[in-house]
């Protein structure tokens, strides 16, 4: 037996074995740093991912689950925003529903006002009875005296404009007659089209959905329409008023919901019974009496004193502040006034009242005169088509369109600036009668016309032609008529 050797090989796998117990222990220490590192960078990425979360938001607020980052404005473009007016409207989505309803609704109701009239266009020396006649029809036909004002304004309100087409049909009380049909944008999608560099005019209406039965490419003569919003070299993309404030509708409604929820949690009061020892609060604890007790009840408390507790925080002010940020934001933007959204104490008297009633006229003046053009045109169009399909010769240009409006300053208007320039010949009949809200001009010229002209032996009235020399201003009308 070789023993060296033997001594040799112990002693190698010895150290051998030393060295593989160190390897072991030096990869054990790499694996607990790689452990410590991941553990790291987990916590590293769960520290960024909570941070973004609290700079993310649900841009589409309760239609999907899709998030992104923090924006003021979360429908930025035509699209969203006309869909997401369109599901408030309709009572569709989770949040602003009824506030957006009724901007829409009360929007509407001052732009048409009292509905749309038909008259005699002052520039026309002829009779317009028989196109006034026509129109009358037309009308009737269409509804136009009735809802469908309305009807158009609240369309006109969400999408920021509105298309009319015009067919050919027939009635069975007003015989061969036009029909007018509107088409909602985001029922039918479509795009008009304007000549180069001239905004003014839309030549073209396409249909650009993708159902065959509604299909439409119509030229001038075939459609009416008009832009309500945006800007003039962008005549499809038209965001109404009401849209550019949708996040505003939103958040107000979601205030009033936190507000809520804050009274339900801390509004009820929180009976506290208070005794100095220990012994004695958990015996009455256990009483019977205390079980059984209700507010409203009497109870005996020995050495104990007894209160209702509620919360006294200042918390809920934000929520009653931002309410009031949002409304008055809605109300500068809409020209809605903030009572409208429940907040009369926001108008310190009378004054401010009325005047707040003018500033939503004010701001819907300018929808307003674009719907006149958009009537005017209608009916010169539905007279010229009946002309062309039918072989009349009804005069366009005879006619106009007026809506007339009712309001404190508008009355104050007839009487400060139309009645004395009637009354001194500087207007005629015709154009004063137009100045007064809900009033058929050609009828009641008519009437004038055919009534007979009384004598009265009165000497205030001096038997003078005209009320400027004494005459009654029944005479004097009758003259300028």
């Amino acid at each position: 037996m070789n023993l060296p050797f033997v001594i040799t090989r112990k002693s190698r796998l010895s150290s051998l074995e030393g060295n593989i117990e160190a390897l072991n222990i030096s990869l054990q220490s790499q694996r607990d740093e790689m452990d410590k590192q991941e553990q790291f960078d987990n916590s590293l990425v769960a520290t960024i991912q909570a941070a973004a979360d609290v700079m993310t938001v649900n841009t589409s607020d309760d239609d999907s689950d899709s998030s992104y980052h923090y924006t003021g404005n979360p429908y930025p473009t035509y699209i969203s925003k006309v869909k997401a007016l369109t599901r408030m409207y309709e009572g569709l989505k989770k949040w602003g529903n009824d506030t957006a309803k009724n901007v829409v609704d009360i929007r509407a109701a001052f732009i048409v006002g009292n509905g749309v009239k038909v008259i005699k266009d002052e520039k026309f020396t002829g009779s317009a009875g028989r196109e006034i006649k026509f129109i009358q029809a037309f009308m009737d036909f269409n509804r136009l005296d009735e809802d469908s004002p309305q009807e158009w304004g609240r369309t006109a309100e969400i999408e920021g404009k509105f298309l009319v087409t015009l067919e050919t049909a027939k009635s069975e009380i007003h015989g061969d007659t036009i029909k007018a049909i509107r088409k909602p944008w985001h029922a039918f999608p479509y795009t008009v089209f304007t000549p180069d560099y001239d905004f003014d005019q839309y030549v073209f209406a396409k249909y650009q959905g993708s159902s065959e039965k509604t299909s439409f490419n119509l030229t001038e003569e075939r459609f009416v329409y008009r832009r309500f919003a945006g800007t003039p070299q962008k005549p499809n993309e038209t965001p109404s008023k009401v849209a550019m404030v949708l996040r505003n509708i939103q958040d107000l409604d979601k205030s009033y919901w936190d507000w809520r929820k804050i009274n339900h949690l801390y509004a009820s009061p929180t009976p506290t019974f208070t005794f100095e020892e220990t012994e004695t609060a958990e015996k009455f604890l256990k009483s019977v009496q205390y079980k059984n007790w209700r507010i409203g009840k009497g109870i005996v408390i020995a050495k104990g004193t007894f209160d209702l507790i509620c919360y006294k925080g200042e918390g809920y002010t934000t929520l009653k502040d931002e309410a009031k940020y949002h409304a008055r934001k809605i109300s500068g933007a809409t020209g809605v006034p903030v009572h409208f959204f429940g907040y009369p104490d926001l108008l310190s008297n009378r004054d401010i009242a009325d005047n707040t009633i003018e500033g939503i006229i004010l701001s819907t003046t300018d929808e307003r005169e674009t719907w006149i053009s958009f009537y005017e045109e209608l009916f010169q169009k539905a007279i010229i088509m009946f002309n062309k399909t039918f072989s009349n010769d009804l005069d366009p240009k005879a006619i106009t369109a007026v809506m007339p409006a009712t309001s404190s300053s508008k009355m104050k208007e007839v009487e400060e600036v139309w009645l004395p320039a009637f009354e001194k010949n500087a207007i005629s009949l015709e154009t004063f009668l137009s100045k007064l809200p809900d009033m058929d001009v050609s009828q009641e010229v008519e009437r004038i016309r055919n009534a007979p002209v009384s004598k009265s032996s009165d000497s205030g009235n001096g038997g003078g032609k005209d009320n400027r020399d004494g005459g009654s201003s029944r005479t004097r009308q009758n003259k300028a008529i």
